[in-house]
């Protein structure tokens, strides 16, 4: 620790730790019931994300409600935290929106005697998201009390050392942003290249090409139930709508076949090599009608599958509703067999090219959490500073 550094608990770095740290309204205070569509803004944790608000499904309560929960009220300048869920702790300072209102999951803080955006810094460190966890209870939802939250140990260096660590931090994490949406941009290419390429495919109607409906080229059938007592050590795996999971079954489908989603992921497509077992949450190629199973495979990707969803509660896809659709495919097999090939190589660049970009981006993370981590442990130095433009250099690169 430098000379002139303290830790201080949070509670110590306010006028009034009572009043401007508070949690948000619980049981009857706050219910469903309360909200209205118009009027005073109440923020939920999903709104809250790191160093950032984001007002999506907003609710909202009458304007008498909100001053009879005054004492959970946010403002401009305040920093709101997550004290429920995965991960835990997480901050934004209150900017740009409207003064409003929090509820039970998350903590308001007003702490005068630092500044805000170092704090905000803090609390969304690695140094603060370990004292957190090791306060947490809960066994299903991890959560901390408001106690805990007030007892924070804060490294506070004096107020010209805060700021210039706030400065270097805001000049590191905005290079790390453009480093991320570049990379970002980069992954999306890679993927919207192999994408136009299957579109292109399969929209031609040159020669040897035909218009039939799905259900003439491969017939598809609803998965099978299957008791998760039943599902034991067997040889062949189980299909889901999200792909392979861990437990395997005696019985099988004969492979290489092809699954999609039916509920949950729709429109999920999977080439399987081996013989398997698709669960009831899937839609699985029973009869290919003669066509190459990889070639229906790409068929499928390119459908978009999930446009033919229905029902309003659990939304699902119903084989009946896609077999009627016209695609346009080839039957010459070794046509079918050049195309299988063409997208295999394809699909293997577009893949490598993705692991690269995601790889980035996770050594982008990586370096946000070093970063912050030296902060506050005293480390942050020219060394630290080169080091991260190195990596934003590296991750940076379109």
């Amino acid at each position: 620790m430098r000379d002139g550094w303290r830790v201080l608990e949070l509670k110590e770095l306010c006028y009034d730790y009572k009043k401007d740290i508070v949690d948000g309204p619980f049981g009857a205070n706050l219910k469903r019931e309360h909200f209205v569509d118009h009027g005073t803004p109440v923020l939920k944790i999903q709104n809250i994300k790191p160093f950032e608000i984001v007002l999506k499904k907003m609710d909202y309560v009458s304007e008498e409600k909100a001053k009879e929960l005054q004492r959970h009220a946010y403002k401009k300048g305040d920093i709101i935290i997550t004290k429920l869920g995965l991960p835990l702790g997480v901050s934004a300072i209150v900017e740009d929106i409207e003064d409003g209102i929090i509820v039970a999951d998350l903590v308001r803080v007003r702490a005068q005697e630092i500044d805000t955006k170092y704090l905000c810094y803090h609390l969304n460190s690695p140094v603060t998201n370990t004292f957190l966890n090791a306060q947490k209870g809960g066994a299903t939802r991890p959560r901390v009390r408001i106690a805990a939250v007030r007892e924070l140990p804060i490294v506070t260096p004096p107020l010209t050392e805060q700021k210039r660590i706030v400065a270097i931090l805001d000049e590191a994490f905005a290079g790390i942003a453009t480093a991320v949406a570049n990379a970002e941009k980069n992954l999306a290419s890679a993927r919207e290249l192999f994408e136009s390429h299957l579109n292109a495919i399969f929209s031609q109607n040159g020669d040897g090409w035909v218009r039939k409906d799905l259900g003439d080229v491969c017939t598809l059938q609803r998965g099978f139930d299957l008791p998760k007592r039943l599902r034991i050590n067997g040889s062949y795996p189980l299909i889901s709508s999200s792909g392979c999971i861990d437990n395997h079954v005696e019985s099988k489908v004969k492979g290489p076949g092809v699954v999609t989603g039916r509920s949950g992921s729709i429109g999920s497509v999977f080439f399987i090599e081996e013989d398997f077992w698709p669960l009831n949450t899937t839609l699985y190629v029973k009869d290919f009608h003669g066509n190459i199973p990889q070639f229906i495979y790409y068929l499928l990707k390119n459908f978009d599958l999930l446009r033919f969803a229905s029902g309003t509660g659990v939304p699902t896809l119903n084989r009946n509703n896609v077999h009627s659709e016209p695609v346009s495919v080839t039957s010459s097999k070794f046509e079918q067999m050049r195309i299988v090939e063409q997208l295999n190589l394809l699909h293997r660049d577009t893949q490598k090219l993705e692991s690269i970009y995601q790889q980035k981006l996770n050594t982008l993370a990586e370096l946000k959490q070093s970063i912050l981590q030296k902060a506050f442990v005293g480390e942050l130095t020219a060394e630290i500073d080169n080091f991260s433009k190195k990596h934003l250099k590296q991750g940076g690169t379109q």
